[in-house]
């Protein structure tokens, strides 16, 4: 049974990327525009360097901190302004409203998670491989954030250009490497939208009860969120699959 990964901190050194299936590279042409969004540079021998980013400030800091600690509801204005050691206005004249804060809290940390893809991405050995451990990075992130996690995927009462932006930069990233999987022949054919949306439906949905403790391995469910994305990415391979063999001999 697959332990509960513990957490990472998402250090991003310099890393070479591994050959994911001939003729398929990661990054590829396709996906290049994708990984740069995310302020990661490529180097010349296929490296990936974390560019540092110059436009956070302290008043997004402080509200990460405050949402880690006590969830969207204790993230206001005034307390933002109080950890950052600014004046009490001093948040207004960057942000309309509290909403408005945790939307770019949301973009912020997306774009983190859009780095942090992009590297476990840049490290598998395989296409399956990487979208497995695509899903279980997603997973470590969500148990040891999660306040961070249902920000960013719970409801959301307006539209914001910066995190709609964030969002769909890291979902095509996503899709992407499910689309690689797929022409590899190392998934079944079908949709890509699709199954990016089974898959994270899944996903999520197992992170919430692993959350709310009503899965576990050693409880409720007998397995936890990266056992059961293990499962659905067997039974989505081919049936002649080394994946589906495994899953035969279990």
């Amino acid at each position: 049974m697959h332990p509960l990964p513990t957490a990472s901190d998402y250090r991003h050194e310099r890393m070479t990327p591994g050959l994911l299936h001939p003729p398929f590279r990661w990054p590829n042409a396709r996906s290049m525009p994708m990984i740069r969004s995310f302020g990661i540079d490529i180097g010349s021998d296929g490296g990936i360097e974390m560019v540092m980013a110059t436009t956070r400030d302290s008043i997004l800091s402080a509200a990460g901190e405050l949402l880690d600690q006590a969830g969207p509801d204790g993230v206001t204005l005034r307390a933002v302004a109080h950890i950052a050691g600014l004046s009490h206005n001093a948040p207004y004249k960057h942000f309309q409203d509290k909403e408005a804060l945790l939307a770019a809290v949301a973009a912020k940390e997306l774009r983190t998670r859009g780095a942090a893809m992009a590297a476990v991405l840049a490290k598998a050995a395989d296409p399956l491989s990487a979208l497995r451990r695509l899903m279980h990075d997603h997973v470590r992130w969500a148990m040891r954030y999660p306040h961070r996690f249902r920000l960013i995927f719970g409801r959301w009462d307006r539209y914001d250009d910066d995190l709609g932006e964030a969002a769909e930069a890291t979902r095509r990233l996503f899709v992407e490497s499910i689309a690689v999987a797929r022409s590899n022949g190392l998934i079944e054919p079908g949709d890509n939208e699709r199954t990016a949306a089974l898959l994270m439906s899944l996903t999520h949905g197992a992170i919430d009860l692993a959350l709310d403790g009503h899965l576990a391995a050693d409880g409720k469910g007998r397995s936890n969120p990266c056992d059961l994305i293990d499962d659905l990415i067997d039974l989505l391979a081919p049936a002649i699959s080394p994946a589906r063999a495994r899953r035969r001999s279990r």
